[in-house]
């Protein structure tokens, strides 16, 4: 199901149409039991950070960060922000605390929302150098809160001050003067060269992405570069999320079985010189062969029949193949 609409009304336009279908299915920090979330809970939740956040007295496009690895609070705490038209700035789970300290004085952050103990530890540490930070809420119920520190609470008991949406006709009246200008996130750089750089995106930029993806490759056969394109920036962030998903949250490295690699012992080899084992089984797998003959298929598939060149004219010159009757949607 499509939904065109501002992200700020997004999940609840979804939760409209699909009520109690899934819409997240996520495990919990630590947990490796995965639940489900329908869209209308999803909703629910995302209008109490919504009047939570009002309740905390954010203003139209202000700055909140969010200092924590991939969650579904991190999914609330986005759409909720969305919801008021305010801005959340993501850091990066491995930043250091010179970093955050860095981005939360630059961004002027005054909420500061953070996923496990290490990050909620940087926090704690930057506090008192950061004049802007007021708050810090945690997602993990299962972090340590320090002794003596009133800034802190988790996120369940930020979530009761919006229990019952006591702001909720403020959150819609903020809802309807959302605009695709508004600023949707800051993306702050690595910083390696230097002082991190925050790149604004607008909820226009993510509007206009999306929608001319979908028009150009469906409605104007356009040139498959520009999926292409899409797909090679959403391939390493898909690799994460697979490698969690199969190795456990924070876990970005697969480990491959011994039995899958190949040895120069299963051809018999037991003297080969360093260099060539080096260079033909240190890092060969039982994948490398399959992937050296789909490779020779592949050539000759494309470049070597009929079919190849049809399939390589419509990928790359499609409306020159259409002009000559190749039917582009077939092939």
């Amino acid at each position: 199901m499509q939904t065109n609409c501002h992200l700020s009304s997004f999940v609840h336009e979804q939760a409209k149409v699909l009520g109690e279908k899934n819409a997240l299915t996520y495990r919990d920090f630590g947990s490796r039991e995965w639940k489900s979330v329908s869209w209308n809970h999803f909703s629910l939740v995302v209008k109490q950070v919504s009047s939570a956040l009002l309740n905390l007295g954010v203003k139209v496009q202000e700055n909140i960060g969010v200092f924590s690895q991939n969650a579904v609070q991190y999914l609330y705490t986005d759409f909720g922000a969305f919801g008021i038209r305010a801005v959340t700035v993501p850091f990066y789970a491995t930043s250091s605390e010179e970093q955050i300290r860095f981005m939360i004085s630059d961004a002027e952050i005054r909420l500061l929302f953070v996923g496990e103990q290490e990050q909620y530890d940087k926090a704690h540490r930057v506090f008192p150098q950061c004049p802007t930070l007021e708050r810090i809420i945690i997602f993990d119920r299962g972090v340590t809160i320090l002794p003596g520190d009133p800034n802190a609470i988790y996120f369940e008991d930020f979530l009761k001050l919006g229990e019952n949406l006591p702001r909720q006709t403020e959150v819609e009246q903020r809802c309807t003067q959302a605009s695709m200008d508004d600023i949707a996130n800051i993306l702050y750089t690595s910083g390696t060269t230097g002082d991190s750089k925050g790149v604004i995106l607008s909820h226009g930029h993510y509007d206009h992405t999306g929608g001319i993806l979908a028009f150009a490759a469906i409605n104007l056969k356009a040139d498959q570069t520009i999926g292409g394109t899409a797909l090679n920036t959403f391939a390493p962030a898909f690799a994460i999320v697979l490698t969690w998903a199969i190795q456990g949250q924070g876990i970005t490295t697969i480990q491959i079985p011994s039995w899958i690699r190949i040895k120069a012992s299963d051809f018999g080899f037991t003297d080969l010189h360093p260099i060539i084992k080096t260079l033909f089984f240190k890092y060969s797998y039982m994948t490398t062969p399959i992937a050296i003959v789909l490779l020779v298929v592949s050539y000759i598939v494309l470049y070597k029949t009929r079919f190849g060149l049809r399939l390589r004219a419509c990928g790359e010159h499609p409306q020159a193949a259409d002009s000559v009757g190749i039917n582009v949607y077939r092939m």
